[in-house]
């Protein structure tokens, strides 16, 4: 699911993206009236491609490899930058814990799986010391996974409205769960082998980018991620949130966050920093 839901930063030149295009209008849009962008993106490959099409306006990304001081010499820099200046983050690293409140513009590139992620990403823009009204752009292709996503998150955030009270669980029940992802990604190729006779989500013609808009104050909620390794005594790899499997190296390579400190034995035991499990000898592997 995880290239379904990239297909329309999938391609050689972002030039015939309808999203680049339309995230390089709003730059120039908010260039044009004195403000500065943050552009936020689940997807490490998909920040980059968009830092390389976007050029010098850019800021360094932050992504999960940049450590904490270094994330806030690059929120001091886009503070002095000149109005037009773009700040590109991957949503997990750079949505959480920053004030930048010097920009009034935030671009979501892709739906998220919690509505709390978008909001906290969209919250890092609404710091004291905020003197302008915040656009919020959302973007979107017609008939793909974004608007199944987007569909089924707004669904469960009515059910959330109308019955559930503000504790963690009930924001829980906000989440998309396997069924929901399974469901997606089979519609989805469905869809394409329909219309292309065969063909991959990477080869689907991308349709015309719309976006949503939203100037309104988004809660602050807490969101953690976890990701959990393969079972160790069975292989060396681990397994990343964004559906990357079998990874070796320290840092996911799609979306660019960190190995886990914790593993779990095949035997069952769960949740071990040692070197080797406690209940049946085996070996961390990674």
């Amino acid at each position: 699911y995880a290239d379904i839901r990239r297909v329309s930063w999938n391609v050689p030149d972002l030039a015939s993206s309808s999203k680049a295009m339309r995230l390089k209008e709003i730059v120039e849009e908010a260039g044009d009236e004195g403000r500065k962008v943050i552009v936020f993106s689940f997807f490490l490959t998909t920040v980059e491609k968009i830092s390389a099409f976007l050029g010098e306006r850019c800021m360094p990304i932050i992504n999960g490899s940049v450590p904490p001081q270094r994330r806030q010499e690059i929120i001091d820099e886009f503070d002095k930058a000149p109005a037009g200046s773009v700040l590109i983050a991957q949503i997990q690293s750079g949505g959480t814990g920053l004030n930048i409140q010097t920009a009034s513009v935030v671009v979501i590139c892709e739906p998220q799986f919690k509505p709390s992620i978008e909001n906290q990403a969209i919250s890092r823009a609404y710091r004291m010391g905020q003197a302008r009204n915040v656009l919020v752009y959302r973007l979107l292709s017609d008939d793909t996974a974004d608007e199944k996503i987007t569909e089924m998150l707004e669904e469960k955030q009515k059910v959330f409205d109308a019955f559930a009270d503000k504790s963690s669980v009930a924001e829980e029940s906000l989440e998309l769960d396997n069924s929901g992802f399974g469901a997606i990604v089979e519609e989805e190729i469905a869809r394409i082998n329909a219309k292309h006779g065969g063909t991959t989500e990477k080869q689907v013609e991308e349709k015309p980018t719309k976006t949503e808009e939203n100037t309104e104050k988004s809660e602050e909620n807490t969101v953690q991620t976890e990701e959990k390794p393969t079972t160790v005594g069975e292989a060396s790899t681990w397994c990343c949130t964004c559906g990357k499997t079998g990874l070796s190296s320290k840092f996911c390579p799609d979306c660019g966050t960190a190995r886990p400190d914790t593993w779990d034995c095949a035997c069952g035991t769960k949740g071990l920093k040692s070197k080797f499990c406690p209940d049946c000898g085996a070996k961390r592997l990674f």
